[in-house]
């Protein structure tokens, strides 16, 4: 029981360490990660059962006062390098750091090439395997400088690192829905 309350502690900690990190979510952040975080016993086991795990319990109040879409681009690195270099399109294609891949391609993936794999492990996988250095960060932050202005025009971007954006976009939403002379009635 006392390594339940511990795993529990640590738990805990870890999750405030976060938030303090990255800043304080809101209550529906919150709730919502809390509610993943629980076990889905309760939960029917049949796959064909029309009920759902709610990831907000009923009794938080959320607010949909705001539309927030998120981006990750899948592949950052390895998509740069191809645009830098057309000829590397479709080709299995990894970019490394320290002797250890970042990111590759959909088609080096197709032969195992996972993230943090060893250069050497990589290669032996994948014989045709194209190596790229990603040590020069440059090409990487005009890119995704590149990305966030592209995104700006359709809210207020928070970048999260330089493959991953939110995007507000509650005025584009409002926008449209009064055009189309819809009420916004999201509860």
């Amino acid at each position: 029981m006392d390594m339940d309350v511990d795993a529990d502690a640590r738990r805990r900690l870890s999750l405030d360490f976060r938030r303090r990190q990255f800043s304080e979510p809101s209550a529906v952040s919150t709730a919502a990660e809390n509610a993943a975080q629980k076990p889905t016993e309760h939960l029917p086991s049949t796959s064909t059962s029309t009920t759902t795990r709610r990831l907000v319990p009923a009794d938080v109040k959320q607010d949909l006062s705001r539309v927030i879409l998120h981006f990750d681009l899948d592949a950052f690195y390895a998509q740069v390098e191809a645009i830098l270099d057309p000829t590397l399109a479709g080709k299995p294609l990894a970019v490394y750091q320290k002797y250890l891949i970042v990111t590759c391609s959909y088609e080096a993936r197709q032969f195992g090439i996972t993230k943090l794999m060893n250069t050497k492990e990589a290669v032996r996988k994948c014989p045709g395997l194209i190596l790229r250095c990603g040590e020069d960060l440059t090409p990487y932050r005009a890119a995704s400088r590149k990305a966030e202005k592209h995104l700006t025009e359709y809210g207020v971007v928070e970048r999260l690192g330089m493959d991953e954006f939110y995007v507000d976009v509650t005025s584009l939403v409002n926008k449209r829905l009064e055009q189309r002379g819809e009420p916004r009635n999201f509860k």
